[in-house]
Formats: structure tokens, sequence, C-alpha cells
């Protein structure tokens, strides 16, 4: 058993969701493939109602990536969240609250969401470790929805804390010593189930009792995708796919950015075992290219078409072509 020093826990959370356990998948298998080799990998599964015959399958994945890693499952039953408000229908956000007493001999743990995904070793998160803080995490996104729905339902219940200051639940490294000592887990159930129509669930009650002990990560880690217009042309250690999950907007054609969905995508199709019933409708590697391209191809042609039409004899093309360079049409090939 490697040294104590050497062991990384890590947690993430699903229900049966396949499309969320696609997320859990990639996003577990993207942080042990950076893993660094001298380090015992102990990830915690978070299973709300996970089927026997799925997890089965995450978790041979997860082995192919990461032979040596400890995967533990932990079933939570739903009557545990009674009573408390859901997030888009789910109450598998909840379940980090319950990580300080699944967890009684662990002292710090990482928590991400099932839409992160890791371009470096997590292992360097270990040095914003300090005791003084409860939770470490990036700033919520500042948003119009953000002051609109957030600040101002916290202002309508008398919290006068810095709102600025407020972290996203879906990346946090949390201080479960703390958590136990304080009560914070009580405290943020009570929270919520005195605020039913609490904005972003959990993450309000978090950052609402432990406020005055939250830290902040550096940006590399955790940052929305959508904060920087191509956040892996820079050094980035995460990504946080906040609020557009890829396995949604990519199978809508909607990609929020390109160079963080290419290497989802890239991910995905790297894991051996992955079910095709899994991957229907997520787009190839080869549609990126197509998809930046095309229109350009397009804006440069279609002009050329409709000046000089391949019907047309070469002399009188040539001639048309020519007075088109001589007066280009100005076109945005950005």
């Amino acid at each position: 058993m490697p040294e104590a020093n050497h062991i990384f826990h890590f947690a993430v959370a699903s229900d049966g969701n396949p499309d969320y356990l696609l997320g859990l998948t990639v996003c577990i298998a993207s942080a042990m493939s950076h893993l660094r080799r001298d380090c015992h990998p102990v990830i915690h599964v978070l299973d709300l109602d996970i089927p026997d015959a799925d997890y089965a399958v995450c978790e041979a994945v997860l082995r192919d990536v990461r032979p040596d890693a400890e995967i533990v499952r932990h079933r939570l039953c739903v009557e545990q969240f009674a009573g408390l408000p859901r997030w888009r229908g789910s109450l598998a956000a909840i379940n980090r609250l319950f990580l300080p007493s699944l967890l009684p001999d662990v002292d710090w743990i990482l928590y991400v969401d099932c839409d992160v995904l890791f371009t470096d070793d997590p292992t360097k998160l270990s040095a914003c470790q300090d005791d003084r803080l409860w939770v470490v995490g990036h700033g919520e996104e500042k948003s119009p929805w953000t002051r609109r729905n957030v600040h101002d339902w916290l202002d309508a219940h008398g919290y006068d804390g810095d709102k600025e200051d407020f972290v996203n639940s879906g990346f946090l490294f949390m201080n479960l010593r703390a958590f136990r000592r304080e009560g914070i887990h009580r405290k943020c159930l009570d929270f919520l189930a005195r605020h039913l129509d609490t904005p972003l669930c959990d993450q309000t009650a978090i950052n609402v009792i432990c406020a005055g002990h939250i830290g902040h990560l550096p940006d590399a880690w955790g940052i929305f995708h959508s904060v920087i217009p191509h956040p892996l042309a820079l050094h980035r250690g995460a990504i946080h796919f906040a609020g557009t999950a890829p396995w949604v907007s990519l199978r809508a054609t909607r990609y929020p950015d390109a160079a963080a969905a290419k290497e989802w995508v890239r991910v995905v199709r790297s894991l051996r075992g992955v079910p095709e019933r899994w991957l229907v409708g997520l787009p190839t590697e080869r549609a990126f290219f197509w998809r930046k391209w095309l229109p350009r191809c397009l804006c440069w042609a279609l002009p050329r078409m409709l000046i000089a039409p391949p019907w047309l004899s070469r002399s009188r093309r040539a001639k048309r072509l020519w007075r088109l360079r001589a007066e280009p049409i100005p076109l945005d090939l950005r």
C-alpha cells in the first residue's frame, strides 16, 4: 500500500441517467489518465440508483484506464433526500453533502461534477490544502442570470455576505475534517429543508454556511469553458462545462467551445468498452473539422460561383474572376 501522502481521494456523483454515467466515466478517466504513477487513486462513486449493469460498464472502462485504481461504490438511499429540492430534476448533486459521514477517515477530497474534463494531474491541487478553509473552489460565473436569480434571492432572505466570493460546487476541494467538526453537513441539509426554493440547490447552502472559510483555486482548475474563447489554447488543469453539458450540447450540434468539446469527444472515443447506446448522437472528431472549414470554403466559393458559374466559357469566367480580384468582395473569414 502506498504511503498516505500518495493517496488521492476523488469523488463523483451520478444517478441512473446514461448520459450522466457517460460524463462520470469520461470525467474520472481523464483525471486518472493524467494522475502521476506513484499516486494511489481512490475513486468514490456516489451512487443514487445506478443500475448494476451500467455501473459494471463504468468500472470496467475505468480499470482499463488505471488498473491500480481503487473504486469504491457508495449506495445512497433516495429516502435520505425526502423533502429536499432537486437540481434540474435530479438529487444526485446533494450526494456530496454526505461525504463527511461516508468517509470518516478522509481529511480532504476533490469532488467534481460529471461535466468536468481534466487536462492535467489533479494531485497538483494538494498544494491548495489549508486547514483554515472549509471549501476551496473556483468562483461562480458572474452573469446576469446569477445576479438576478441567486443574488436577489440571497438579498430577499437577509444574507449580507460577500456574494462575489461564491464558489461553484461542481468543482470543490472539501475539507471533510472541518465539515465533521463544524457540522456543516447537517447545517446545509437544514438550510435546504427551510428553503425549498433555494437557487442552485446545495451550492447556495454550502456558500452560505461556509462564508468566511472559502478559498479559491487557480483559474487553470475548473474554470468555466465559456470564460475564455479557447481554454485548451492555454494551460488548463480542468475545464468545467457548467450549464452546457457536452453530451447535451454536442447532440444538439451546439459546440460551445470547439477546442474543449473536441477534446471531450477525443477522450470519449479513446475509451474502450463504452456501449454504443451511450454514444448515439455524439459527433466524430472529423465533424469538428467540417464544422470549421465548410462554412469558410462556402464563403470563398459561393461569390465566385455566382459571378463566374462553371457553364460559362473559360475565357469569360477568367475575365469575370479577374474583375473579382481587382475589386474584391469583403468577406469575413474569421
